[in-house]
């Protein structure tokens, strides 16, 4: 049972019909096949969940439940490390043209600031402006020339601290954003079946 588009199509429309006939017992095991086919497919979880809870084991769906919530976050997770190392990667080859000659001047982009001009003040008018990556570089300049400074340390840890909210509201949205579709998905499947 691949998720390719005819035979997928078949398992949601049978699952739906089995779902609206109130054959959760027959859904159930439709299901739990296509699970052992695909483990993470999350609309067979899903309906496995509707199945169990059909047939009163209200615990038992909890848990499914449970379980789709908790591959969602694995998955957003990971998708936030995948981001990050090629950022990182992006970054190292923006760095490094050839790894067997040193590493040249890199071109700066229009309106780029000399790190002789940062400032707490320019950190804090980045903050103000919503750049907390530039705020960052611009503080982490400043306590690289002058690990002692005393607001410019204060600043960064207020400045990471907003990057560390800011990553956790879009992991949280892409969260939201993945079961909003498929409770759109689930909703339109009911509203085909009928």
């Amino acid at each position: 049972m691949g998720k390719m588009n005819g035979d997928y199509q078949a398992f949601l429309k049978e699952a739906r019909f089995l779902l609206e006939a109130k054959l959760f017992k027959e859904a159930l095991a439709l299901a739990d096949r296509c699970i052992g086919y695909l483990p993470g497919d999350v609309d067979a979880h899903v309906i496995r969940a509707h199945a169990l809870s059909g047939l009163g084991r209200h615990e038992d769906a909890k848990s499914a439940l449970q379980h789709i919530e908790a591959f969602i976050l694995r998955l957003a997770t990971e998708a936030e490390m995948l981001s990050r190392k090629l950022q990182e990667a992006e970054a190292i080859g923006r760095q490094t043209n050839n790894p067997s000659e040193p590493c040249q001047e890199i071109p700066r982009p229009a309106g780029f600031i000399s790190t002789g001009f940062y400032t707490v003040t320019l950190a804090e008018l980045y903050i103000r402006q919503g750049h907390l990556d530039n705020a960052r570089d611009v503080l982490e300049a400043i306590l690289k020339e002058n690990p002692a400074h005393e607001t410019a340390s204060f600043k960064l840890g207020e400045v990471q601290e907003l990057l560390k909210k800011e990553r956790e509201k879009q992991r949280r949205k892409m969260l939201i954003d993945e079961l909003s579709r498929w409770l759109t998905n689930v909703k339109n499947s009911a509203a085909h079946a009928s």
